[in-house]
């Protein structure tokens, strides 16, 4: 797993992606980039690829499923209606994000950040949240297995 300090030398490509992710809404276009970025990052570290950092992004009805979202960065980004089913957004930031009536049915999110996030309506069923930070998340109105609550 990736530390989230990048390392000298990375700063460009970082400070890249933090403008790319101040578009909103963001093209599929760029999405895909930043994506594949993303998943070559996770596979080969930081010699290879760019950590995605789509802070405060409007993502609201993205099709985003099975996609390897592992240590994003998706601080107050709008996820709303977005289908994440099967995702992996462990150790994922999406505090502040509104997650509300997204489907994340059978998504990893263990030891993501969900602090202050708004879930209203939104589908964990059969979601895996072990350790996830979920201070002041609002999940009103989710469907979520009761097993583990």
């Amino acid at each position: 797993m990736h530390s989230c300090r990048y390392p000298p030398g990375r700063w460009y490509n970082d400070v890249q992606s933090l403008i790319l992710s101040k578009r909103a809404p963001m093209d599929r276009k760029s999405l895909d980039d930043v994506l594949k970025n993303h998943a070559d990052w996770v596979r080969n570290g930081d010699d290879d690829g760019v950590r995605a950092i789509l802070v405060g992004v409007d993502l609201s009805d993205e099709d985003l499923r099975d996609t390897d979202l592992r240590n994003a960065d998706l601080r107050g980004a709008i996820l709303a209606g977005a289908n994440l089913s099967g995702a992996d957004l462990r150790y994922a930031n999406l505090s502040r994000a509104i997650l509300f009536n997204a489907n994340l049915q059978n998504a990893l999110l263990g030891e993501s950040d969900l602090s202050e996030a708004d879930m209203r309506g939104t589908n964990l069923k059969d979601a895996d949240l072990t350790n996830a930070e979920m201070w002041r998340c609002n999940v009103r109105g989710c469907t979520i297995d009761p097993d583990i609550l």
